[in-house]
């Protein structure tokens, strides 16, 4: 339902396919009340070809919290936190950050 959010899932599709093999990797989290095959059905529908989990209140916090959706969280190698996006941003957007942490 959240249209930035399917803006933004193609991007990350085709990042993670062009970056994967350098260590990148992409991993969702889903906010929504869905069970597992509804996740997995709305995966495959859009070619995710990255790993989605079902929030836990633990992995929500564990990144600072989130206050609107879609929040996007860059983390280098060593598990910081080096960028917290809330909202819709373009997939030049991340290229330029991620390549800086490749």
């Amino acid at each position: 339902w959240c249209g930035p959010c399917r803006m933004g899932i193609p991007e990350f599709v085709d990042i993670q396919s062009t970056y994967g093999e350098e260590d990148l990797t992409i991993l969702g989290i889903s906010v929504d009340q869905g069970n597992k095959t509804a996740i997995s059905e709305f995966a495959k529908a859009f070619k995710i070809n990255y790993p989605v989990l079902l929030f836990t209140p633990e992995v929500i916090s564990a990144y600072g919290g989130i206050q609107g959706i879609p929040t996007t969280f860059i983390i280098d190698r060593e598990g910081k936190v080096r960028d917290k996006v809330i909202g819709y941003r373009s997939k030049d957007y991340f290229i330029d950050t991620i390549k800086t942490l490749l």
